[in-house]
């Protein structure tokens, strides 16, 4: 059987209440690339790339594409157990075992940018971004990765041309 978690976002429209209803599921086998439509040759290029433990890897597309479900396959191509992983997620999907996960929390000053830092100077081998979206965290995900670590981030994009120009719009 399936776990489900519906996610309601709540927003007053002329004087009114509009409630949006997200369902979400993790996949059984949220750790296989295949259920994801990925062929063997791009999971072993995929893997080949995630084992390499350092660049920037960018998941685009809109929402309810499988971005994040796509990160956390790509997550778990490491050995989770053995590699110091970390995320800052507004807010945190599913559950992914053996990763810190930390949410947003803006209310409480732990803002996307503030949260990139804090994981930064506990020196991860892995960071994975719930989504960039706005300068600040753009260009500390892209310096982590020029420092050696990997980064896998979302950002909101139709394709990987749109990506590229959207970190450049981002101030990368």
């Amino acid at each position: 059987t399936a776990t489900w978690e519906i996610r309601v976002t709540l927003t007053p429209v002329r004087g009114r209440e509009s409630a949006h209803l997200r369902l979400l599921n993790m996949p059984k086998d949220n750790c296989d690339l295949s259920g994801l439509g990925f062929s063997a040759t791009e999971r072993d290029r995929i893997a080949s790339t995630i084992r390499s433990m350092s660049g920037l890897v960018l998941m685009t597309g809109p929402t309810g594409s499988g971005k994040t479900t796509t990160m956390y396959g790509l997550a778990s191509l490491t050995d989770l157990r053995t590699t110091t992983t970390y995320s800052i997620e507004d807010p945190v999907e599913f559950r992914l075992p053996y990763a810190q996960q930390i949410e947003v929390d803006e209310r409480h000053g732990l803002t996307m940018h503030e949260g990139l830092r804090t994981i930064l100077r506990m020196d991860p081998d892995l960071i994975l971004i719930g989504e960039i979206r706005d300068q600040d965290s753009a260009i500390v995900a892209a310096r982590a990765a020029l420092s050696g670590r990997l980064v896998l981030a979302t950002i909101h994009a139709r394709d990987a041309a749109g990506a590229v120009d959207a970190l450049h719009y981002l101030g990368v």
